[in-house]
């Protein structure tokens, strides 16, 4: 009777780590159609309105570049790379956005529609990056601005340029930015009690997608670990609940004060500067960071 029992418990216990296997393959699939690739909206009839938008072939992608109207002639550049964890394209928020810098700022803004997973990988971006910097950046003065995933893109493509002695941008502007996506920092953890936009292991997903069979600790998918002596002028805008935002504190302690600014709100949101007119106050902030 002895011998049975023990038969049994040994069935049910490896029943139970068989459901246990189902259902983490199945929250992992659950996952992936989440953040399978959602196609970039076109730019909107606002901007259309104030900009003359050109658009270029790179490697079947669009770049886009953003003239003003106001101010055909001008020789500084933006470059902006939008968020959407590497697997969402450019969206209406982004391109309210970047109508907004447009008319405020009477920049150039070069916004690429970048590669996004689960088809493409970081070396996709980055291939698609170099060939921007090299034919339409490098001439002229730029700063980089990113949001979220755009925010570890423009880090990591900054770490890049001074890893191989490149002309470098003038300022370095990052929106929530994700910095490392191994979501490995164990502060995460507290401050997702309070985000209600992001979730780590969706995250941890879609950045396992972004760098491939490559090291997840690679600066150019988590730039926290990159280089720093070579870059300079950084301007930080997040959130304290955002589950991004504790990783901005470990950059902090990483590079010389001087070099870095650190915008924080209390209790915003991830991405919240973008919604410009509702945080009208925090978004001057972000323009005299541009202008001066």
């Amino acid at each position: 009777n002895y011998v049975l029992i023990d038969i049994l418990i040994d069935l049910i216990l490896r029943i139970i780590q068989l459901l246990i296997i189902v259902l983490i393959i199945a929250l992992e699939i659950i996952l992936l159609v989440y953040i399978v690739q959602i196609k970039s909206k076109k730019p909107t009839k606002k901007l259309k309105r104030i900009a003359i938008i050109e658009k270029y072939k790179i490697d079947k992608k669009i770049l886009y570049k953003i003239i003003p109207k106001k101010n055909k002639n001008n020789k500084f550049n933006i470059i902006y790379f939008h968020g959407g964890a590497y697997s969402s394209g450019l969206n209406k928020r982004h391109w309210n956005f970047v109508a907004r810098l447009c008319d405020d700022v009477g920049a150039n803004i070069f916004v690429p529609d970048y590669p996004l997973i689960p088809k493409n990988t970081y070396k996709d971006v980055f291939g698609m990056v170099d060939k921007i910097y090299n034919n339409y950046i490098k001439q002229d003065s730029f700063i980089v601005i990113g949001d979220s995933a755009g925010g570890g893109i423009s880090l990591a493509f900054s770490q890049k340029l001074g890893e191989e002695n490149k002309k470098m941008p003038e300022k370095i502007i990052l929106i929530s930015p994700w910095l490392d996506i191994t979501m490995k920092n164990e502060e995460i953890n507290k401050v997702q009690e309070k985000d209600k936009l992001l979730n780590k292991n969706i995250l941890k997903l879609a950045g396992d997608l972004y760098c491939g069979r490559d090291d997840a600790n690679n600066y150019l998918v988590s730039p926290l670990n990159g280089k720093v002596d070579k870059i300079n002028n950084i301007f930080i805008f997040t959130g304290t609940n955002d589950i991004l935002n504790p990783d901005v504190s470990i950059f902090k302690e990483k590079i010389d004060e001087e070099k870095l600014f650190i915008y924080e709100k209390e209790e915003a949101e991830h991405n919240w500067i973008l919604d410009t007119y509702k945080y009208e106050k925090d978004y001057q902030n972000l323009l005299n960071v541009i202008i001066k």
